[in-house]
């Protein structure tokens, strides 16, 4: 396979598995959304709280795009934002009362397909994919770096 052809497929690939739905069709919250109230709640069982821009930077979209985002979640319910007791500037953002339940039961969603696939596919076979896509990442970084520092 020529580079170009390499890198077209490669990319089709990248594009189709950040597009998995791995949620019925009955989903209440958006990838986006789910992806937001993950960090909360893994952010709340280690006993911590968390910020917009943490969040921001975990999942990789701008201030203002969270911000958004936010301020739709909190107008729907699904979140609030809560002063923080020593600086009045920074807000948490936590998962309304009524928003865990829906949250939980997506996750079992999520978990039922995500169990049906590796049934398919086999629990091997997707160690080792996964473990190559981690190599995968692992290389690209490295070789990111050193043409990064060979063009300075």
């Amino acid at each position: 396979m020529e580079n170009n052809e390499f890198v077209a497929v490669f990319m089709q690939i990248v594009r189709k598995i950040e597009n998995l739905d791995l949620f019925a069709a009955s989903a209440k919250f958006s990838k986006t959304e789910f992806r937001i109230l993950r960090e909360i709640v893994l952010e709340n069982e280690k006993g911590n709280e968390i910020i917009a821009s943490e969040l921001s930077r975990r999942i990789g979209v701008t201030r203002s795009a969270i911000s958004q985002i936010v301020n739709k979640m909190e107008k729907d319910g699904t979140v609030k934002r809560v002063p923080a007791p020593n600086d009045k500037k920074i807000a948490y953002v936590r998962l309304s009362e009524r928003t865990l339940a829906i949250y939980e039961e997506q996750c079992k969603q999520a978990d039922e397909c995500l169990s049906k696939m590796v049934s398919i596919y086999g629990k091997d076979k997707m160690d080792a994919f996964i473990g190559s896509c981690k190599e995968i990442i692992a290389i690209y970084e490295t070789v990111k770096k050193e043409l990064s520092e060979n063009r300075k």
